[in-house]
Parts: C-alpha cells; sequence; structure tokens
C-alpha cells in the first residue's frame, strides 16, 4: 500500500507540471509543430515508428486539458508485423485555478481504443525490453550506496509533504476507458490470450469518498479455445490517512465458453459485501464473500491478522450447499458413479469454522449434512510440507449400499469366470501415500449398513504413520451382539500385510447370513474369537497366505438344509427294510450347542476338535476348510441317543453308543454330507450281538447265581447238621461224665461205710 501512495503521489506531481508546461506550450508554442521532432526522437532512441495521425489540441482555462487523436508505435524487429500500441484517443483535463494552491482537480480521464500487443519471444525476449532500456538512466547508483536519508529540514521532505497535500485534494471526475484490446503472445508456450473490448467507467475520484467502477470485458484464448465475458461492479474505499483500503458491495459476473469447460459452457457468480485491508492494524476482513457456480454456492466470512508479516493468520467460517450434489457434478461434467439407489448424491450442506496460517490449519464445528447423513467433527493439519493429521468425526447414519454399484446380472455361462475374477481380484492400495499419512483420531458411526450388514455404535481409533495403520480399538453393536477387537494395515514392507483381532459375542447368526448371504445355512447365537494374519496384493493371494486361530461357539442354532435326525431315521429303516414315512420336513437340523476351535495355516482351515449336541444324537468331528478352493473334507462321528431333548448333554445315560461316521464334502456353498451306511449296518449289527452276548451273559450269571445259592443253601444244612451232631455228643459226652462221677461217688460212700463199720 505505501508503493501505491506513492504512485498517487508522483502522479499528483505530474498533473501539476505538466499543467504548469502546458500553460506555457500555449502561449509560446503551436504542439502541433513539434509532431516531426517527436516522432524523428522515438525513431533515434528506439529505433520504432512513432506516427500520429491526428492534431495534438491544447486548452488553458478552465480547464488545462490534452487531447490527443489517433497515436501507433510499431513493434521492434523479429516480432510481428502488428503495432506495438495504438490508441484513437485520450483527452485529459485538469482545472488551472486550484492548482496554485497545490489542489489537484481533474476532469473525467478518457481513453478510446487502446491497442496494446504484448509479446514474448521463445527465448525470453519480450517486444517493450528496448523501451525499458531507453528509458533507463545512464548512470545508476551502486547497489551497495545507502540512500540519503532526510533530514526535518530537508527541502524535498518539504516538497513532500506539500505534494501529499496535494494528493490529499485530488480529486478526478471520473475514468472512462473505452473499447480497448490488449493482446499477450508466448511463442514458446504458444499461448495467445487476449482482453477484448475493455470497457472501464469509475464515478468521481476523491480520496475518503467511496469510488464507484464498473468493467466489462471479454476474455479470449486460443489454445486451448476459452472465451468469457467479464463484468465487475464495486465500490472502492481509499483512506489513504488511516492507511485503510477496501472494496464493498462486490459483484463479479463471468460468463464462459469453450472446450475446457465441463459442458462447454460454465457461469459464475462472485459477490461480497466488503473486502477491507487495516494495514495500522496490520488486518483485513473478508465479509459474506459468496460464490455460485454449477448449482454450488459458498459463503465465507474472513478475518485475517499479521497480513504484513511471515506468518498471516485467517480465520472465518465457510458454508457450502447444494440443492442436488448429482446435478452439480452434472454441471461440471464430472463423471457421476452409477449407484445402487439413483436418488442419492442430493442434498449437500457444510458449515464449519476454520482458522489457520501458513504452517496450519484447522476445521472446527463442521457440519456436514449428505442426503439423510450428518457427519459432525473438527480437524486439523500441521506441517503441509508433511502433514500431521488429527480427526475427530461422527456419523449419525448412512446406508453404503446406496452408494455402491447395482448389482450386475451375469450372463448364463459366465458366472464361473465372474466369480474367479473376483477371486482372484488385484487389490490397489496407495501404498506412497499410506507411507507419507501422519494421522491420528477417531471415528465414531451411529448406525451403518454396508454390503447388507446392519450395523451400530461403531467406534474406533485410527492412527496412520511411517505405512502403518492401525484401527484400535474397533468396536461395534451387530445383531444383539458385539464385536471387539482391532485391525491394522502395514505397507513399511514390500507387501501389504493385513491383521485383526477380534472377540464375537452373541451374535445372532440367523439374520446376520440372511442379510449378507440371503440364504444363511446356521441359526443360532455365535460367539468367536479370532487372530489372523495375511499378506499380499490380489485377494487369491490373501487367501493362500492367511494363518492364525479362532475358536467358535453356536448356542440354541440350527443347520439349516439338511435334517440329520430324518437322515439317521430313513437310512435305519432302509436297512431294515422298512417302509419310511418321513416323521418331519423340516429341512434343518436343531442343536443346543456346536463349538470348537480351529488353527488356520496357509489358507487352511485345521478343524482339531468340534462338538455338537443335537436331538436324537450327539456328535463330534475334526477337518479341512481350505479357503483358496473353498472345498470342506470334515468328518463327523455321531452317536443316536433316546432323547429328543439335545440340551446340555443331559440323558446320557441313554445314549445307544450307535456311531454313525458322516462325511461333509463339497464347497462351502455347496456343502454335500455323505452318510456312512456300511459303519451304521455294522454299528447296528454289533448292537444286536452285544445284545445277544449281554442276554447270555445275564443268562450265566443268574445260572451261577442259582448254583451258588444251591451250593450255599447245602453247606449251611451241613453246617447245621454238624453243629447239631456236635450238641448231640457233647450232651452225652456230658452225661456219660456224669454217671460215672455219681458211681465213683456211690463207691466213696460205700468204701467209708465199709472202713468204719
Amino acid at each position: 500500500m505505501k508503493l501505491f501512495k506513492r504512485i498517487l503521489l508522483v502522479f499528483a506531481l505530474l498533473l501539476f507540471l505538466v499543467a504548469v508546461a502546458l500553460v506555457g506550450i500555449l502561449i509560446f508554442v503551436d504542439p502541433n509543430e513539434y509532431k516531426g521532432p517527436i516522432v524523428d526522437l522515438v525513431k533515434e532512441q528506439t529505433g520504432r515508428d512513432l506516427v500520429i495521425e491526428g492534431d495534438i489540441d491544447l486548452s488553458v482555462f478552465p480547464w488545462i486539458g490534452l487531447e490527443l487523436g489517433k497515436v501507433s508505435l510499431n513493434n521492434p524487429k523479429g516480432f510481428t508485423d502488428e503495432q506495438f500500441v495504438a490508441i484513437e484517443r485520450v483527452n485529459i483535463k485538469v482545472a488551472f485555478l486550484p492548482l496554485f494552491t497545490l489542489q489537484t482537480r481533474v476532469g473525467e480521464l478518457e481513453l478510446k481504443g487502446l491497442l496494446l500487443n504484448l509479446q514474448q519471444r521463445a527465448d525470453g525476449v519480450t517486444n517493450w525490453d528496448d523501451l525499458v532500456a531507453a528509458g533507463g538512466s545512464d548512470t545508476e547508483a551502486a547497489p551497495d550506496t545507502p540512500a540519503p536519508e532526510s533530514s526535518p529540514q530537508d527541502p524535498a521532505a518539504g516538497s513532500s509533504a506539500a505534494a501529499e497535500t496535494a494528493l490529499a485534494g485530488l480529486y478526478i471526475g471520473g475514468v472512462d476507458i473505452q473499447d480497448a484490446n490488449i493482446t499477450w503472445r508466448d511463442d514458446a508456450s504458444s499461448t495467445v490470450t487476449k482482453i477484448e473490448r475493455f470497457n472501464l467507467n469509475t464515478g468521481r475520484i476523491r480520496l475518503g469518498d467511496p469510488i464507484k467502477l464498473k468493467a466489462k470485458f471479454a476474455l479470449r484464448n486460443q489454445a486451448p479455445k476459452l472465451i468469457a465475458g467479464v463484468e465487475l461492479a464495486a465500490t472502492a474505499a481509499l483512506d489513504l490517512a488511516a492507511q485503510k483500503y477496501g472494496l464493498n458491495d462486490i459483484r463479479l459476473d463471468i460468463k464462459a465458453s469453450g472446450p475446457p469447460l465441463p459442458g462447454n459452457e460454465q457461469a459464475l457468480a462472485l459477490s461480497a459485501d466488503s473486502i477491507t485491508a487495516d494495514l495500522n492494524a496490520d488486518s483485513a476482513t473478508i465479509k459474506q464473500l459468496i460464490l455460485e457456480v454449477a448449482g454450488l454456492e459458498s459463503r465465507v466470512d474472513i478475518n485475517a491478522s499479521n497480513i504484513q508479516g511471515d506468518k498471516p493468520q485467517v480465520a472465518g467460517t465457510l458454508q457450502l450447499e447444494a440443492g442436488s450434489l448429482r446435478e452439480v457434478m452434472q454441471t461440471l461434467a464430472l463423471e457421476i458413479p452409477v449407484t445402487a439407489d439413483p436418488e442419492v448424491l442430493g442434498k449437500l450442506k457444510m458449515e464449519t469454522a476454520f482458522n489457520g496460517s501458513t504452517e496450519a490449519v484447522e476445521l472446527s464445528d463442521l457440519n456436514l449434512i449428505f442426503d439423510d447423513s450428518t457427519l459432525t467433527g473438527s480437524m486439523s493439519v500441521k506441517n503441509f510440507e508433511k502433514p500431521q493429521v488429527k480427526v475427530a468425526m461422527a456419523l449419525d447414519r448412512i446406508n453404503a449400499d446406496r452408494y455402491l454399484p447395482p448389482p450386475v446380472e451375469t450372463p448364463e455361462g459366465d458366472e464361473t469366470e465372474a466369480a474367479a475374477a473376483a477371486a482372484d481380484a488385484e487389490i490397489v492400495l496407495p501404498v506412497e501415500m499410506l507411507r507419507t499419512l501422519d494421522v491420528e483420531g477417531s471415528f465414531k458411526i451411529g448406525e451403518l449398513q454396508v454390503m447388507n450388514l446392519k450395523t451400530a455404535n461403531l467406534d474406533t481409533g485410527i492412527t496412520a504413520k511411517n505405512g502403518l495403520v492401525d484401527l484400535k480399538p474397533l468396536n461395534i453393536d451387530l445383531y444383539d451382539g458385539q464385536y471387539r477387537g482391532a485391525a491394522s494395515l502395514d505397507v513399511r514392507g514390500d507387501k501389504p500385510l493385513y491383521a485383526t483381532n477380534m472377540k464375537l459375542t452373541t451374535v445372532k447368526v440367523g439374520p446376520l447370513l440372511n442379510d449378507f448371504m440371503e440364504d444363511g445355512k446356521v441359526e443360532g447365537t455365535a460367539s468367536f474369537d479370532v487372530n489372523i494374519k495375511t499378506t499380499g496384493e490380489r485377494v487369491s493371494v490373501l487367501k493362500e497366505n492367511l494363518n492364525g486361530v479362532l475358536e467358535f461357539q453356536f448356542l440354541d442354532g440350527a443347520l439349516k438344509g439338511i435334517n440329520i435326525a430324518e437322515k439317521l431315521r430313513e437310512a435305519e429303516a432302509k436297512i431294515k427294510r422298512k417302509t419310511y414315512r418321513p416323521q418331519s420336513t423340516a429341512q434343518k437340523t436343531d442343536f443346543a450347542a456346536l463349538e470348537g476351535n480351529a488353527n488356520i495355516k496357509k489358507g487352511v482351515v485345521s478343524i482339531g476338535n468340534f462338538v455338537l449336541e443335537a436331538p436324537l444324537f450327539r456328535s463330534a468331528g475334526s477337518g479341512t476348510a481350505a479357503l483358496p478352493t473353498e472345498e470342506l473334507d470334515v468328518r463327523v462321528e455321531a452317536y443316536i441317543v433316546g432323547t429328543k431333548t439335545g440340551q446340555g448333554g443331559k440323558d446320557v445315560d441313554d445314549v445307544k453308543k450307535l456311531l454313525i461316521p458322516l462325511d461333509i464334502k463339497g464347497t462351502f456353498t455347496e456343502p454335500k454330507v455323505e452318510f456312512g451306511y456300511k459303519a451304521y449296518l455294522q454299528a447296528i449289527e454289533k448292537r444286536e450281538v452285544d445284545a445277544k452276548r449281554a442276554e447270555l451273559e445275564k443268562k450265566r450269571q443268574a445260572t451261577e447265581a442259582a448254583r451258588k445259592q444251591k451250593e450255599a443253601e447245602l453247606k449251611a444244612e451241613a453246617e447245621q447238621r454238624r453243629i447239631e451232631e456236635k450238641e448231640r455228643l457233647r450232651r452225652e459226652l456230658e452225661a456219660k461224665k456224669a454217671a460215672e462221677k455219681k458211681k465213683l461217688e456211690e463207691k466213696k460212700k460205700d468204701l467209708l461205710k465199709g472202713l468204719f463199720d
């Protein structure tokens, strides 16, 4: 702005000097007598031909005026034969009397029919270089010579003050430029650009007062071909003392056509309440800047500070709105993606506050509405050379399926080729961009539908640095269950590495598979614990390189498409050569529990063991599922039980231990179950043999028990007889002893009687 002030100062001084000179010329000379010497002097100094076709008219009072007719100056050698510059008419008038009080009052400045051809050759030389050289000083100050300082008593300082006084009193009745044409040629790039029919009209110009201006012109470019009509209207405000400058009530309209433009034709309208700069406060403002193009309207308010420093700061608000984003894209000739829902890409509205500098920018209070979704949050970017991004976003809801391409009907016979192409599709990642990312933030989605899967409360943390992208934690609610885990993408090496670990708990598998596949093979409540890794750049390679472990559990569910219990009953009837009447038409196998674990190596899922508890049978099994080929090879060993409950392993005592092996072959989409009829028959025969053996053993045991019972009875009888005989002998012995004792006593008595007698 200091430069602008100096230009106005010099302009005022020149007008004053020109006015004094013109007075002398009018009194003493006829200016037309000097046309020849002027032409010769130009020829001598520049080597160019100056042609002055019209008369030079001067007037002195009350206006010092100069009117110049048609004048032209040709191009130097080595350029086109076109005129360098030509003017139809120039008219300038300065009020005479105010000049003596250092007041500059200029009438309307008129310039008509300006023709200016600017050209730069391929070697970089322009057709005005010689004029600059001719107008330069013969002597130049040494570059290191300091400029002399002016003291307060310096006469030059006094002249400057007087000039500023004159500048403050500057008055111009207006500027009227009519039918100006300017051409720019750049031979190096074969560019030809023209400003045609340029017209500029201003109201009166007085510093401190509003200055109205209007401009209208056409812009034409040859390669690429482009034509634009431009109209500008504004009111300028200049306050040199307060160092305040501005444009108010701005309106710019551009209508352009040509192959470079979308649709070969576009219109742009820009308006603003005001654009101001306050140099003393080192600030600037833009109020209600509105840009309308292709049905998209933006509104901006900006406050800038430190505008003259190395690190200017800006802050403000931005609003964007479009009635239909699809129509905007169509108007701009942008490729509109084919979407499953033709109604999407409609309403668009955005509001945000921003602040920034040459080193960073921040968006806050972001509110973006598109279709029926609303995105809110904030983000910031620091260090533009190596951006550091922080983001926190929340989306209320979105149905991503509406924005995906509609399903493609595959002609008959091409299904296999289409499936093979999808299975081996290349995954193109922006590796170099990912390696430069430095992002930290969070993202939330209230309701999300993608691939017909319905989820809620997605909440994840995002970090990306030096090629490692982490989503941690990654939490999602889906189908009455929860997903809790983390995922990562690592592109620091030669090939991208994918990893995830997750816990999926109490998810309703039936509705999930029905939404995802439209024909779920499994029902029930599922829980998974998964930890897997893989690497590759194609889908097939990702499957081949998959490694990890998983555990699974299904409760109170069913296997759809097969009724194993019914098959078992039918098989038993065939083996026994009986007529079988189906007891159920339901093509599913209910189960109380299905659980197991597996290891994954090189894309092959090895099921170490799983257990299935179902009505009428229990089963356990193992096998493999090859992800690259989608082939199944699983052996299931089922046991018939004597209960239909099948809940929690009850009625174990009723298990008949009838083993029936089942082989599950085929593919994921078309599994085939093969029953081991021979093994089943062998199991039945074994059961019958075992039953006969059990019956014979029972009889043998009964006979043996009876024999042992008889032996025990006989033994008991013999023992009783022995005891009775022993007792008889004891009594007899005692009786004999008693008799002998009595007899001995009688002998003793007889002996004593004989002795005393």
